[in-house]
């Protein structure tokens, strides 16, 4: 009989594996965010934001 640790994929792979996947998401969102237009009631508009930053100097 196999164990889980004879049949598992070493650490450094996994965790290189997790690290393509991510930074593919980052450059698939950052390539949608390039292309698409989105319009500015989708942001955030300064009324939303914590009051604690409202009253910082600048505002």
């Amino acid at each position: 009989m196999t164990t889980y640790a004879e049949t598992a994929v070493p650490g450094w792979l996994a965790a290189g594996g997790w690290g393509l996947f991510a930074g593919a998401a980052l450059v698939v969102g950052a390539a949608i965010a390039w292309t698409v237009r989105v319009p500015a009631r989708v942001g955030c508009p300064r009324a939303w934001w914590p009051a604690s930053w409202r009253s910082a100097p600048g505002y």
